[in-house]
C-alpha cells in the first residue's frame, strides 16, 4: 500500500509556522539551512512513517477493500460489496472485530519505516554526493531525477512487505469467538507465515512482480488523485483472488483493459473517498512529525554543513 508512499521528487519540508506549533526550536530558512546527517534524515522519516501509519491505519484497511472489489462475488467482502466509507467500517466492525481495522498493522509499520528509511538515506546521500556534500546547489531536475532513483529502489526492495499487508488487509474472517475474530480459517496471521505461504503456493515470482513494483513506483511519484488509478490496479494484482472466477487481473495491462471494460472510468477511482480520508491527514501527519524530531534536540545532528 502503498500506505507507505515517499515523498514527492520536489518534496519540501512543511512551513515554520506549522513547525513553531511544535517545536521552539526555530526553523532555518532556505539558503541559511545546515544540512543534517542522511542518518538523521532517515531515522526522523522512519518514526514519522511509522507514527502516521497507525494514526490512520483503519481507513487505509477500508481504502484497500474498496480498490479491490470489482463487483464479482468472488471479490466481496462480508458477502456484499462496500457502498460507502463510514458503512463499509461499521460492517468490518460488526463481522469481523476491532481488530480486522489493525489487521496487518505491524508489517505496515515495517513497510513503511522500511520504505521510507530507505528512500531517505538513498536520496540524501545520493544528493550528497552529486552536490560535493552541499558545496554546489541541487537543481530541482537533480533533486527530481536522484528522488526517482531512491524511490523506484525502495519500492522493488519493500514489495514483498507491502504484498504480505495487502493480503492480510484483504484476508476476512468469519464468526466470532468470545467477542473476539476467530482466526482458525486465517492463512495470513503473520509475515513469516504469510511469505511462506505466498512462496509455497505462488512461487517467489509474486514476491517481485515487475508491475506491481512499477505501480508502486508511480504512485510514490505522481499526485495521489492522478495515482489512485494505478494503486488500484496494483491493490487487484495484489490480492489473493487475483485469478479466482470468471474476472482475473494477471498482468498490470491486463488488468487495466479488464477494469475499463467491466467498470469503466468510474472503476478506476474506486475507494477515493477513503483513499483520500487516509492520504492527506497521514501525510500531514508524517511531515510533521518528520520536522519535528528533525528539529528536537532529542537526535544528534552530527556536523553541520553549510549549503551554498
Amino acid at each position: 500500500g502503498a500506505a507507505s508512499a515517499a515523498p514527492h521528487p520536489a518534496h519540501a519540508p512543511p512551513g515554520s509556522s506549522n513547525s513553531t506549533n511544535i517545536s521552539h526550536t526555530p526553523i532555518p530558512r532556505a539558503g541559511h539551512e545546515h544540512h543534517r546527517t542522511p542518518l538523521r534524515h532517515t531515522v526522523c522519516s522512519q518514526v514519522a512513517g511509522a507514527v502516521s501509519t497507525l494514526a490512520f491505519y483503519p481507513l487505509d484497511v477500508v481504502k484497500m477493500r474498496f480498490m479491490s472489489q470489482d463487483g464479482t462475488k468472488e471479490r466481496q467482502h462480508n458477502h456484499t460489496v462496500y457502498r460507502s466509507m463510514f458503512g463499509s467500517t461499521r460492517t468490518i466492525y460488526r463481522e469481523e472485530g476491532f481488530a480486522a481495522l489493525y489487521r496487518g498493522a505491524h508489517v505496515a509499520v515495517l513497510g513503511s519505516s522500511g520504505a521510507w528509511g530507505a528512500y531517505m538515506l538513498l536520496y540524501r546521500y545520493s544528493e550528497n554526493y552529486m552536490t560535493g556534500n552541499g558545496a554546489s546547489p541541487a537543481s530541482f531536475q537533480l533533486k527530481a531525477a536522484v528522488s526517482m532513483w531512491a524511490s523506484a529502489t525502495s519500492a522493488v526492495l519493500t514489495n514483498p512487505v507491502w504484498l504480505v499487508k495487502t493480503r492480510m488487509q484483504l484476508e476476512e474472517t468469519h464468526g466470532r469467538v468470545g467477542g473476539s475474530t476467530s482466526t482458525q480459517d486465517r492463512v495470513y496471521r503473520t509475515f513469516g507465515k504469510s511469505v511462506r505461504h505466498i512462496v509455497r503456493t505462488e512461487g517467489r515470482s509474486s514476491l517481485d512482480t515487475w508491475e506491481v513494483c512499477a505501480c508502486t513506483t508511480v504512485t510514490r511519484t505522481l499526485l495521489m488523485l492522478v495515482s489512485l488509478p494505478v494503486f488500484v490496479l496494483k491493490t487487484r494484482l495484489q490480492d489473493q483472488r487475483a485469478l479466482v472466477g470468471d474476472v482475473q487481473y494477471r498482468s498490470l495491462s491486463q488488468a487495466l483493459r479488464t477494469t475499463l471494460k467491466r467498470e469503466g472510468l468510474k472503476g478506476m477511482y474506486r475507494g477515493a473517498v477513503p483513499s483520500l480520508a487516509q492520504a492527506v491527514p497521514r501525510s500531514v501527519t508524517n511531515f510533521v512529525v518528520y520536522e519535528w524530531l528533525l528539529h528536537s534536540k532529542w537526535l544528534p545532528s552530527g556536523t553541520p554543513v553549510t549549503l551554498g
